[in-house]
């Protein structure tokens, strides 16, 4: 097996340990076993369990980034129905990567801040490519693309860390405010209807 290929296994294996036992109870010979190596190989690509971590969070990175180019590329789709499969998109990910114990939160807090700014460089042109579609369309009412983009993106950041609601809002009210915020800086004419993934 190449090694990038042996990387990647190993990768998916570790996705499929911190989905099963959260991050905390994972450990590498968890991962070893999982993948069917050695812990010798294990180490030759990852010297300890946060780095196998770090894969996993840009991998899914990278994945959502390539889903949604193929939705935004779609001719077929006007800007709304872009943005709402976009979004079921990112909610059905996000639920099934969400590793709930409280080590993982930590790191998965630490993660963000730098897949963030490379989820930031990748979906500022696609975003911005978007809203002028909407423009182009009439169903978006804004005058700074570029800007409106960057402001939703560091929204849509923060945002996907407190579905599960906060010590004074619920989940629900943070999905409201989040929706009553997309309708505002896109201006939308009516606030859109897609909803989050129990």
């Amino acid at each position: 097996m190449k090694p990038e290929e042996r990387r990647a296994e190993l990768i998916e294996a570790a996705r499929r340990v911190f989905r099963r036992k959260g991050y905390a109870a994972a450990s590498v010979t968890d991962i070893v076993k999982e993948a069917g190596v050695s812990q010798g190989t294990y180490y030759f690509y990852f010297k300890d369990k946060e780095a196998a971590f770090d894969a996993v969070a840009e991998t899914i990175v990278l994945e959502g980034f390539n889903a949604i180019q193929g939705i935004t590329k779609r001719g077929d789709l006007s800007a709304l129905d872009k943005i709402e499969r976009t979004a079921g998109f990112l909610l059905a990910l996000e639920t099934a990567e969400r590793w709930t114990d409280e080590r993982a939160a930590r790191r998965l807090e630490q993660m963000r801040e730098r897949v963030g700014r490379i989820a930031f460089r990748l979906y500022l042109p696609v975003v911005t490519d978007l809203i002028q579609q909407g423009i182009t369309e009439g169903t978006m009412d804004v005058p700074y693309p570029e800007a409106t983009a960057a402001y939703f993106l560091q929204a849509s950041l923060f945002h996907l860390d407190v579905l599960k609601g906060s010590g004074t809002m619920s989940s629900e009210e943070w999905w409201d405010a989040y929706l009553d915020f997309v309708t505002r800086v896109f201006g939308l004419k009516s606030k859109p209807g897609f909803r989050p993934i129990d």
